[in-house]
């Protein structure tokens, strides 16, 4: 504290969810149809294995079912090292209308499927990130690695690095796929 402030470091390293003994990280699926925030800040997501059976997907799930679009603020998140050979996605997956607004998040060392962001059917939701990084992601299947924003939605990236994702199998190496 300095003449009577007080100061606060955000930091994503001093909040961890570490899954090396098992589980797939966060999942959320809100069971409402209305418009509501969803905010995800200062957190870790390290080590997270999902497998297909059952049916989420690692790092960070999420899911609207209903025609109102959802806001996802994702802050100071970190998502890394989720790894599954069960056909599952790592990273973070987005799937119905949800506008997703990520400022300094990094996703990086994660192998699945798909690994990276993957947010589909997204016909009237957004994604915008500034201080995004996706890096050193691996796809085991024809899926991409890196960030793969489908279904039309508005795509805005301000000061992105998106490096060195690679597909294992050279199906779609696209390092951003719209």
């Amino acid at each position: 504290s300095r003449g009577g402030c007080v100061d606060q470091v955000v930091d994503a390293r001093l909040t961890v969810l570490d899954f090396s003994a098992g589980g797939a990280g966060l999942y959320i699926r809100p069971q409402v149809n209305s418009a509501i925030v969803i905010a995800v800040r200062n957190l870790t997501i390290a080590n997270a294995r999902p497998t297909e059976a059952q049916a989420i997907y690692g790092g960070l799930s999420f899911g609207n079912t209903g025609a109102t679009v959802m806001l996802l603020q994702l802050s100071h998140l970190r998502i890394l090292g989720c790894d599954s050979s069960d056909n599952a996605r790592c990273g973070i997956y987005v799937n119905g209308n949800v506008d997703i607004r990520a400022v300094n998040v990094l996703l990086a060392d994660n192998e699945a499927r798909s690994a990276g962001v993957w947010a589909q059917n997204n016909s009237l939701g957004s994604f915008y990130g500034q201080h995004l990084t996706v890096m050193n992601n691996r796809a085991l299947s024809t899926d991409d690695a890196g960030l793969d924003v489908t279904g039309g939605a508005p795509l805005v990236l301000e000061n992105t690095i998106v490096w060195n994702n690679d597909n294992g199998d050279g199906g779609n190496n696209c390092a951003i796929k719209l």
